[in-house]
């Protein structure tokens, strides 16, 4: 167990260490006790406390930051971590499979609010707030997964007279036996301070049922920009599958309604990748902006003996996707554009359902002009589009050339 309780500061830096098998009342990794360290690219995990089985921050605001914080456990608050009256800055971290007997298997808050941004919340489990707990204490949740969490109420998220903002969190998956699967609102959380705004709170349950969001009748919440299945009062929400990749993983899928459909009102500048907001014609609601394909500058067009040879390599933003490939020319003037290599009007992958990986293989095509062709500048372009679809996902120019029979 690593104690911090001599007023340290940030410049007090824990760096890079396993912690793991701790065994105390309060944190059993890590406790921070009117101090504010730096702990950073830590793995703390399999620790055992009353409270913090993680790490336990009390009257305390740590930087949390890149850290493994997993499989820990509590017999009441706080199986990953608990703050107490701790202004805690959690980022880039990963909290997974804790538990608490009481609330907040992941992260358990309870007066000064900490802010929690591009951290995954998953599989943990508590009696209250599965994913995360709130008591008296309205953090700042942004660009934060928070899935595939139990508990009786609360699956994703227990407030009790609490009202956190939650932007671009997508919040799915998340179980209660009781009421709330996604989000549990209660103890008299203020109105119109609750709010939620870019999210995606999908696919969670009470019993089976989808059940996403549980107020207790003395609450009220206020959501905008957002996709709520079964849907929601306000403005910009819809109630439509958001199309994740799938077996785990929430990215948005090409043909996602979340797309260019949230709002750039108090949204991040990046994502929970860092990629940048917006990607496209407006910004995306959830955790992750979706990324076009990035088709890479590693490509090349030349001729030998008349015959014109292009390479082609990519990049995509989550390996691997599969796609169709399509080479196609514009003549000179402009018109008409031809698909390589049946030469016709009509689009033809010239290969179909291609594995693209991160950087993967370079594709060669080419053709052998043969002399029927005009003489003029031809632009090329290649584009990849989603399997059995002209939906494109990415493409590129190369530069002008000019021909001459």
């Amino acid at each position: 167990m690593v104690t911090f309780e001599n007023g340290e500061g940030p410049d007090s830096v824990l760096d890079g260490f396993t912690i793991q098998g701790g065994l105390a009342t309060s944190g059993g990794g890590i406790l921070c006790d009117s101090s504010s360290p730096t702990i950073s690219n830590c793995t703390i995990s399999g620790n055992m406390a009353d409270g913090g089985g993680g790490i336990y921050c009390a009257q305390s605001s740590p930087i949390i930051t890149n850290c493994t914080i997993s499989d820990n456990w509590v017999s009441w608050q706080g199986g990953g971590i608990r703050c107490d009256g701790s202004p805690a800055l959690i980022t880039n971290c990963t909290i997974s499979g804790n538990m608490a007997n009481g609330g907040g298997g992941g992260i358990d808050c309870y007066g000064y609010p900490p802010t929690v941004t591009n951290c995954t919340i998953s599989g943990n489990s508590a009696s209250w707030g599965g994913g995360i707990y709130l008591n008296g204490s309205s953090p700042s949740m942004t660009n934060c997964i928070i899935n595939g969490n139990t508990a009786d109420d609360g699956g994703g998220v227990y407030c009790n007279n609490s009202s956190p903002p939650i932007t671009n969190c997508t919040i799915t998956s998340n179980s209660a036996t009781q009421n709330g699967g996604g989000i549990y609102c209660g103890g008299n959380s203020p109105p119109g301070v609750f709010n939620i705004v870019n999210s995606i709170l999908w696919g969670d349950t009470v019993g089976g049922s989808v059940n996403e969001i549980y107020l207790d009748g003395t609450t009220s919440i206020h959501i905008t920009y957002s996709d709520i299945e079964e849907g929601w009062e306000g403005t910009g929400n819809i109630d439509a599958d958001p199309l994740f990749v799938g077996g785990g993983d929430y990215h948005l899928t090409a043909s996602s309604p979340c797309i260019d459909t949230g709002t750039s009102v108090g949204a991040p500048p990046d994502d929970i990748d860092g990629d940048a907001r917006p990607q496209g014609s407006g910004y995306d609601m959830g955790s992750d902006e979706y990324a076009y394909l990035t088709i890479s500058t590693d490509k090349s067009l030349y001729f030998t003996d008349n015959t014109m040879k292009v390479s082609l390599q990519t990049r995509v933003e989550i390996p691997p996707i599969v796609a169709d490939v399509y080479i196609r020319i514009v003549l000179p003037g402009g018109a008409p554009t031809y698909y390589y290599p049946a030469w016709s009007t009509t689009p033809t992958p010239v290969v179909s359902s291609w594995t693209v990986t991160d950087w993967g293989p370079a594709v060669f095509f080419s053709h052998t002009f043969s002399g029927i062709e005009p003489g003029g500048e031809y632009t090329w372009q290649a584009a990849l589009t989603e399997p059995g679809t002209y939906n494109i996902i990415g493409e590129i120019s190369f530069a002008p050339f000019t021909f001459s029979p």
